[in-house]
């Protein structure tokens, strides 16, 4: 089942860490709607597990953008992860960030949309993810 939308340029700037929890929890708690219109849920023990990824802390604000503005989203290329949802996103610091950052954010979709983890690609990885089914795609792609 493929949706599409529109998608435009993701230009988010770091936060302060500082600044990150209350970030957190004033814009992602309890949930954020997606590009689909669906809600992925956040709690507390996912702040805990971007405090374990620290370049995540000044990063907070990609985690809506990307679920809100994709440039894609896949089913997970482990094939005994069916449950697994992949948000693509390429986001820039400002206009003249080249190339930008891959920033993948993986739901669960067992009961629910509920986020599993984010993080910048790093590598290869990107390629891999391209071998999950693909699920949306925003139109004028």
């Amino acid at each position: 089942m493929e949706e599409t939308g529109s998608k435009s340029l993701s230009i988010v700037l770091y936060n302060e860490s500082d600044e990150a929890f209350e970030i957190f929890r004033k814009e992602l708690i309890p949930y954020i709607i997606d590009v689909r219109g669906e809600k992925v849920k956040l709690d507390a023990g996912d702040y805990v597990h971007f405090m374990e990824h620290e370049y995540m802390l000044s990063r907070i604000r990609w985690i809506p953008e990307t679920l809100r503005n994709p440039e894609e989203i896949r089913r997970d290329f482990h094939k005994y992860l069916p449950f697994r949802e992949i948000y693509v996103n390429t986001v820039y610091c400002h206009e003249k960030d080249c190339p930008g950052s891959s920033h993948l954010i993986v739901v669960d979709r067992r009961q629910e949309l509920k986020l599993w983890t984010s993080f910048i690609v790093r590598g290869d990885y990107l390629k891999r993810v391209k071998e999950g089914e693909l699920l949306w795609k925003p139109e004028n792609s």
